[in-house]
């Protein structure tokens, strides 16, 4: 049976200051898939996720996205790209994600904050609802923009690097809230930088440098040859990418 796509992407590239960052990107992306976007510092991985949301300008190609209405996809960016000590707690950063069905000038439901604190307590962050965002831990930070997409009630899931740099309980919660997503049928897209947790935590994986290498189920992608395609001798060993299939 044909897998129905969630995004498809032909020939898209990307150029920054006439320097090419992407060319000529192909990729399909199943419904209902946990995908790793793997490769090595400026393959573009996070340029990829950009160009598909349209936040940064397109040189060439065409994304398409089987959900138009906005409020169906969310992008969670890098942790480091976000003003922490902007004056808002926890509990108002959850809510933003109910703007999306209730608009901006209306006032959030009772039902809106249910959903609000059922993210909160997914993702273990009702015991610091009304703290400010700049007074949490690094991993707590991340937690907060998950459970603000989580609100948001979408179909498809950008994720860009949400396990860099935060703690083993973190990572533990959030792999968890992206599996059970997945088996609801949504569609996760990931920025990952460790390989070696790829084949556990993932069921389908696109390695990238700039282009496409290769972009499938794990078994069949995450292979000690497409590896070092990828990674061309920045990846010492294929051991260092844990499980990988022959």
């Amino acid at each position: 049976m044909k897998q129905t796509q969630a995004i498809e992407v032909s020939n898209l590239s990307v150029a920054y200051n006439a320097q090419p960052v992407l060319w000529t990107v192909d990729l399909n992306v199943p419904q209902g898939v946990l995908m790793a976007i793997v490769g090595p510092n400026g393959a573009g991985k996070s340029t990829l996720l950009k160009a598909m949301l349209q936040l940064v300008p397109r040189v060439s190609g065409s994304v398409r996205i089987n959900k138009r209405d906005k409020q169906h996809v969310s992008y969670v960016p890098q942790r480091g790209n976000v003003d922490w000590d902007f004056p808002i707690t926890v509990k108002d950063v959850v809510l933003m994600g109910r703007y999306g069905h209730i608009g901006w000038i209306k006032r959030p439901t009772q039902a809106d904050k249910t959903v609000a604190l059922q993210a909160l307590t997914q993702l273990e962050l009702t015991n610091v609802a009304d703290r400010q965002i700049s007074e949490l831990s690094g991993g707590q930070q991340q937690r907060v923009f998950l459970a603000r997409a989580l609100a948001q009630q979408a179909e498809i899931y950008f994720l860009d690097e949400p396990l860099q740099g935060v703690d083993a309980k973190t990572e533990q919660i959030v792999m968890k809230l992206l599996r059970k997503l997945r088996d609801e049928g949504k569609t996760i897209l990931v920025v990952h930088h460790d390989v070696s947790t790829v084949a556990r935590y993932f069921d389908w994986v696109t390695l990238l440098r700039k282009r496409v290498i290769a972009s499938g189920p794990v078994e069949q992608v995450f292979t000690n040859e497409k590896l070092q395609e990828t990674y061309q001798g920045q990846l010492h060993t294929a051991s260092d990418a844990g499980c990988v299939y022959e």
